[in-house]
């Protein structure tokens, strides 16, 4: 029997309990405007912030440095977008479970993708695995941070994938970031701000994933970017993707 998600008949009516049953393909062939009127009818819903991170390491990033993400979960071994180096990953990496996948039985519902990268113009003292382990700070004079943002987002791909199927890509300024810390401080000084949250859904359709369903995102550098200690930035490059989720308490029907 096939999956699906309940969701309330009549929600004028706060006496009504009446519920129904509407399949994933359904939802799917939703656009977003519609489905943003409809979800709020669903219920046993859960929304959550789902994320990953590509780390490249200081060197020379080129195009075949391309890293899927959202192929290992916490507690998992992965590699460095730059290099065939390891590392476990932890929350601090990604909140994903086993092999970057939703729990076998779930059902998570995508309405927005977003890509948040920093750049930090203070360098951290040490960074690992694209962390920061020691926040002593120095300020160098060369590090433009608008300048290494803007030219990292517009040479940077992001490709979300279903299986072996592109369902979409653009570049990363076109996935922005819809909450948390942006702001440039350089060495004649600067500014920092505190977003508030602005609820984005960049899709044309709602995407629906099935627990255990094989899904990824790929990141591809476009041009070669430097972020080597004596030419480049001299820092680890971040790319951290957050897929905006609603992830429900399912039936058979």
């Amino acid at each position: 029997m096939a999956q699906a998600f309940r969701y309330r008949v009549d929600i004028n009516n706060l006496d009504a309990r009446d519920l129904a049953a509407i399949s994933a393909e359904e939802i799917m062939r939703m656009s977003m405007p519609e489905f943003l009127q409809f979800q709020n009818r669903l219920v046993s819903v859960r929304h959550r912030t789902r994320y990953d991170l590509a780390v490249w390491e200081k060197v020379i990033i080129t195009q075949e440095m391309a890293k899927a993400i959202f192929r290992k979960g916490v507690g998992q071994e992965d590699n460095y977008a730059s290099s065939d180096i390891r590392f476990t990953k932890t929350r601090a990496h990604t909140n994903m479970m086993r092999n970057g996948e939703f729990d076998q039985g779930s059902l998570a519902i995508i309405t927005d993708i977003s890509a948040k990268m920093s750049i930090y113009p203070s360098l951290p003292t040490t960074q690992d695995k694209g962390l920061i382990t020691n926040c002593k700070a120095t300020f160098p004079a060369y590090i433009d941070p608008a300048l290494i943002l803007g030219v990292w987002k517009e040479q940077t791909e992001v490709a979300y994938k279903e299986g072996d199927s592109e369902i979409f890509k653009g570049l990363v300024s076109e996935f922005p970031q819809n909450d948390g810390i942006s702001g440039f401080v350089g060495a004649n000084g600067g500014g920092v701000a505190q977003n508030v949250l602005m609820a984005q859904a960049n899709l044309a359709n709602p995407r629906v994933l099935h627990g255990g369903e094989d899904f990824s995102v790929d990141v591809r550098p476009l041009a070669a970017f430097d972020a080597t200690a004596a030419t480049g930035i001299n820092q680890q490059v971040v790319q951290k993707i957050e897929l905006k989720t609603i992830e429900l308490v399912t039936v058979k029907v």
